[in-house]
């Protein structure tokens, strides 16, 4: 279809002007063209949610590898620490040396960690545990060098670890509560809990 003499008037003016090559590259959006700015934009739309999802996997990573240096310390507690209170006023010296070595490293370890600040009052509170544990068992150790024990004083010892343990426990269950961490307690008393990852949710304990 020729062009009307309105159009023709128009594309000699545009030349007068030196406009003519723009104008005569002015073309509409192809549908190619459409759909390309469309997936962009979709892209664009979703990029912030798929930066905080990747955050929050990284962030519960985290999490999880704080609280997996933790069981370390439990498992020492539940297998070695505790048994050796049933045997009092009996002392095999040289395998309380050995727990209080061991205690050292393990102590050591812990206040090296780097928690989220969700677990900054737990972390506290083992480190504190710990201490307590390495004052208990120095004091076994005292009574296996000289055969004396003091009932009222190893009771007192007993307490204050009771008390800590029970300060540690409630700040980890903060720390789920601040982190939004779904859990439950197990009826062993240790906590249950979900944490993201790229395969989606998994419970750990």
């Amino acid at each position: 279809m020729g062009l009307t003499q309105t159009q023709r008037n128009f594309r000699e003016f545009q030349k007068e002007q030196g406009n003519y090559k723009k104008y005569r590259n002015k073309k509409r959006l192809g549908f190619g063209t459409g759909l390309i700015i469309l997936i962009l934009a979709s892209i664009l739309f979703q990029l912030p949610q798929r930066i905080y999802n990747e955050y929050q996997i990284y962030h519960h990573q985290k999490m999880k590898s704080y609280l997996d240096n933790t069981k370390e310390y439990s498992n020492f507690i539940t297998l070695y620490v505790n048994p050796l209170t049933q045997d009092l006023p009996n002392v095999n010296l040289e395998w309380v040396q050995n727990m209080l070595t061991e205690n050292n490293r393990l102590g050591e370890e812990i206040e090296s960690l780097k928690p989220v600040s969700g677990f900054k009052e737990h972390h506290e509170g083992l480190v504190e545990f710990t201490e307590q544990i390495g004052i208990y068992l120095r004091e076994i150790e005292r009574i296996g060098m000289t055969s004396n024990y003091d009932y009222d004083y190893m009771k007192h010892l007993s307490d204050q670890i009771n008390v800590a343990h029970s300060q540690m426990k409630s700040y980890l269950v903060k720390g789920f509560q601040s982190e939004d961490i779904p859990y439950r307690l197990k009826e062993d008393g240790s906590y249950e809990y979900t944490i993201k990852t790229r395969y989606g949710e998994i419970e750990d304990e």
